[in-house]
């Protein structure tokens, strides 16, 4: 009974050294901003470099992903969904809260997967899931922002991830295959 209350009272002393520890490792960014005021979010955009090059639209068509604003977004009226799925396990959930939406998706095949979740002033959504176990998941969270995805699915097992959108993403088309499996985007600013 005594070794099992010390091995408890070590054990809880390995763990809050370990709680601690983390607090005095962890690390915190500093950027170039030497006035020591929060960056604005237009300024973080303009900051975006991959391989030392900036990210622009050209660099993003050279990828094979247009971001073209979508005109349709000025013209829509009202909330739509439409929804076609052929093949079996096929799932899709769209959660808008927008003045107008036209959500278009289609899915061939098994299993395929699109989750849709926007918070904005118009979206627009034309997908297609041509093939198995594809997944799409599109999250936009800004309410006066007009945005838009163009995305063809053609193969099995594609993953496709929009998390935010900012003046590079807010619109975007893309035709994923097998040879880009999983494409992520990832704009918080």
């Amino acid at each position: 009974m005594n070794t099992q209350v010390t091995i408890m009272k070590r054990l809880g002393l390995l763990i809050t050294l370990f709680c601690f520890t983390q607090l005095g490792i962890s690390q915190t960014y500093i950027g170039s901003n030497t006035n020591n005021t929060v960056p604005k979010a237009q300024d973080i955009e303009d900051e975006i470099v991959i391989d030392n090059e900036k990210v622009t639209p050209e660099f993003l068509s050279a990828l094979g992903i247009g971001t073209t604003p979508n005109p349709r977004n000025a013209t829509i009226e009202g909330n739509q969904v439409f929804l076609n799925q052929i093949g079996d396990y096929n799932e899709a959930q769209v959660r808008t809260r927008t003045k107008a939406s036209e959500i278009n998706i289609e899915q061939r095949g098994n299993s395929n997967f699109s989750s849709l979740n926007y918070t904005a002033n118009t979206a627009i959504a034309d997908i297609l899931q041509n093939g198995n176990n594809n997944q799409l998941k599109d999250f936009v969270n800004k309410p006066g922002e007009d945005i838009s995805i163009d995305l063809i699915q053609e193969g099995n097992s594609l993953n496709f991830e929009r998390n935010g959108a900012n003046n590079l993403t807010r619109s975007i088309q893309f035709r994923q295959t097998e040879s880009t499996p999983n494409l992520i985007i990832r704009s918080f600013f």
